[in-house]
């Protein structure tokens, strides 16, 4: 049995169907994950132009609801000195990116709220702004320094403040959906976090591979359809077929040994998206910042995706096999595929859409794959008994795809052999 997968698994590869596939997932993955780590390098992302940092790596800052006090009373001290603050116009004017003004800085959102509420005239407000971009920046040599204390506590501020107004907004609906009820148990484990306390340092390759992955999920579940679409119908094409359905116990055992080869399949994708994702966003960025984040860190976080995307893959891969092994024609074989894993999704844009019809179709393997906000930000309160929502979708996925391998079974052993 093993040399028969291998030999499907050499099969698959060798397939001119599956080889332009693959390689165009491969070329546009690597150039888009190369460019988006190329913009943070160079300051057109993020907080920073890297080179900016003079190689300096910020340490781990643990940040809680009980030091952040005082984080912010050093951060204040730091800004407070003079010598910190470039003050000519022509060195200023070449920081790519944001600039930091420190004690300089102001809340441009709260300068619009005062205009709209009449408190300031429209001249005052773009007076302000005018003397926000002569105003001097952090000096390159402290940069460094004050983000040590800047960046942690920039960070937990915004979350906090996410938190505030989110709960806000629960507050005045009336939480009638499942989007709005898994919100809701999030915020509160966002904020059992920060005041249990979290991690926050440098992450620009975590955050940014994480950013690829849910750009080019599309492309893996792609590979994987048509990388296995033609499983049963290449055999029905050939004639193959009749020699394994001669026998009594073959057909069984060639159909276990099919699905054997697209968990396999799976995997190997699987493993292959996260690396083209993530490995030249650490490689440019660099690795530090794996323990950072909220409800779950950045390593937590990849490790999820990578069992949701297995899962999922190989909860589609049942589907497509299946219908593969309903068709002769590959086009037939693609076209329902494609129809059936993608509508699930199209179907949660429908407006006003009730909580069991949400609930059921973010079960769904495209779902699984592809939609992070169901996975790894919420467990959902219904009554009494908390669900992480991941598990009853793995779960899902699971059961489903054990149950289309026996439809599949049963539609290879009634299928009409041709002459």
């Amino acid at each position: 049995m093993k040399t028969v997968i291998k030999y499907e698994l050499i099969k698959i590869f060798n397939s001119r169907l599956a080889s332009v596939v693959l390689l165009i997932a491969f070329v546009i993955s690597v150039g888009v994950s190369g460019f988006n780590a190329i913009q943070y390098k160079t300051g057109e992302k993020g907080y920073y132009k890297i080179n900016d940092m003079n190689g300096n790596q910020f340490p781990d800052v643990f940040v809680s609801a009980e030091n952040i006090d005082t984080l912010v009373s050093q951060l204040n001290e730091f800004e407070s000195r003079e010598e910190i603050y470039e003050t000519d116009a022509g060195i200023v004017n070449t920081y790519v990116g944001i600039t930091f003004k420190g004690k300089y800085d102001i809340d441009k959102s709260a300068l619009l709220r005062a205009v709209s509420n009449g408190e300031i005239t429209n001249a005052e407000y773009h007076k302000a702004l005018s003397d926000y971009q002569s105003a001097p920046c952090i000096k390159k040599e402290y940069l460094a320094d004050y983000f040590e204390l800047y960046y942690p506590v920039s960070c937990y501020s915004s979350i906090s403040n996410n938190i505030e107004s989110t709960l806000q907004w629960l507050i005045e609906d009336d939480l009638g959906n499942l989007y709005e009820t898994s919100k809701l148990a999030k915020v509160i484990r966002e904020e059992q976090a920060l005041n249990k306390g979290v991690v926050f340092t440098y992450d620009y390759g975590w955050s940014l591979g994480e950013e690829m992955l849910s750009y080019l999920v599309p492309l893996y579940l792609i590979v994987v359809v048509f990388g296995l679409c033609n499983m049963f119908s290449g055999e029905y094409s050939l004639g193959t077929d009749s020699l394994v359905k001669s026998t009594f116990r073959g057909r069984k055992k060639f159909v276990l040994m099919k699905y054997s080869t697209a968990i396999i399949y799976c995997f190997i994708c699987s493993v292959a998206i996260i690396v083209i994702c993530y490995l030249p966003s650490l490689v440019l960025l660099g690795f530090s910042g794996y323990n950072v984040g909220t409800v779950y860190t950045n390593i937590e976080m990849l490790l999820l995706k990578f069992v949701s995307l297995l899962i999922g893959g190989i909860s589609i891969s049942t589907v497509v096999m299946f219908f593969s092994s309903l068709f002769n024609k590959l086009i037939y074989v693609l076209f329902a595929s494609v129809i059936t894993a993608v509508i699930p999704y199209i179907l949660l844009y429908i407006p006003n859409l009730d909580f069991t019809s949400q609930i059921i179709l973010h079960l769904l393997p495209f779902n699984l794959s592809f939609d992070s906000y169901w996975l790894f930000d919420n467990y959902i309160s219904i009554d009494i008994i908390e669900i992480f929502c991941f598990i009853p979708a793995v779960v899902f996925n699971v059961i489903s795809s054990v149950t289309v391998y026996f439809m599949t079974v049963k539609s290879f052993s009634k299928h009409r052999i041709m002459n």
